[in-house]
């Protein structure tokens, strides 16, 4: 059967208005969802602003309550509760009064403060008798411990009349901190002929002078052992002709262990050819156990490959 005209025309004008229906339909979805994105993006951002405004004043609340926190007495540690604690061994009641003189404002500090206890560690670390802060222990709200590395003393240092305490890293220690504070009474031996000059020694200072640095490191070979019966005797340790400096052709150190001398050579600080430090140490312990008081001898030679001894001279053949 054949369509007429008309319904020809009607088809084309339908077809036409739902072409212009899909689009206007679409243009209405985009619209609409622009618009819930838009809503959907203020929405978020009261949100987001709500937000901030809630930590803002959990912030402010939270400083507040820290500022009184720290103003409070029971939370805060007096700087004199930390020289009331028993000082290590060796170490006298002086050196913890320090600690009630520490540098750091007020008389007391809170450990709520972020800055306090870092900044004390630090100063106890500048205290001369420290060598190091190895541990912290805050135990809130007013608990404060400190695990320290204590400088101990090696060898004494005879200068300008006077004998100082040192350690193994030169730093001269303060004498009153330490119980004995002369380096005969620690049984100590002490580093001669340094020639350091006419300055004055300071307590608290590191001394870097090269012949120093050689008697430490002798000082620190002959401590390692127990030689009860050498260090029963006053011991001395001569670097005067380290490098030669007086004489090339005699031992660089001599210690002298009551009234026996004992040539050392070269000490193991020394980056010239010398004989081990190991080598040396079993010669001399095989030589006590013979001689403990080393009192019928009045040369011992440890710088050569085999040990010399010289006998002394009994006291009837002396001329």
């Amino acid at each position: 059967m054949r369509s007429s005209p008309a319904a020809g025309v009607l088809g084309r004008a339908a077809a036409r208005w739902g072409v212009l229906a899909a689009g206007l339909a679409r243009r209405l979805g985009r619209l609409a969802l622009r618009q819930l994105v838009r809503a959907a993006r203020s929405r978020r951002g009261r949100e987001c602003a709500s937000l901030a405004l809630f930590v803002l004043a959990a912030a402010a609340l939270s400083l507040h309550a820290r500022e009184a926190v720290r103003a409070e007495r029971r939370y805060r540690v007096s700087k004199a509760s930390l020289a009331a604690t028993a000082p290590p061994p060796g170490l006298t009641r002086a050196a913890i009064d320090e600690l009630a003189y520490l540098p750091f404002p007020g008389r007391s500090f809170s450990l709520y403060d972020p800055l306090a206890v870092p900044a004390i560690a630090a100063t106890f670390e500048r205290l001369p008798w420290v060598r190091q802060v190895r541990a912290i222990e805050v135990a809130f709200p007013s608990r404060l411990r400190f695990d320290l590395v204590v400088r101990r003393p090696v060898a004494g240092l005879a200068h300008g009349g006077e004998e100082y305490l040192i350690d193994a890293d030169g730093m001269v220690l303060p004498r009153h901190c330490y119980a004995p504070a002369e380096p005969r009474a620690l049984r100590l031996p002490v580093i001669v002929g340094a020639d350091i000059g006419r300055r004055r020694v300071r307590e608290g200072e590191l001394l870097e002078h090269v012949p120093v640095r050689h008697g430490i490191a002798v000082a620190l070979a002959l401590r390692a052992e127990r030689f009860d019966h050498l260090w029963s005797l006053p011991v001395t340790i001569d670097v005067s002709n380290v490098d030669g400096r007086v004489d090339p052709r005699r031992s660089e150190i001599v210690v002298t262990a009551g009234s026996t001398r004992i040539e050392w050579g070269r000490s193991p600080a020394s980056e010239r050819l010398h004989i081990p430090v190991a080598e040396k140490i079993e010669r001399l312990r095989g030589l006590l156990d013979r001689e403990p008081n080393l009192a019928r001898l009045a040369l011992v030679r440890l710088q050569f490959d085999e040990l010399e001894v010289q006998p002394r001279q009994p006291a009837a053949e002396i001329q």
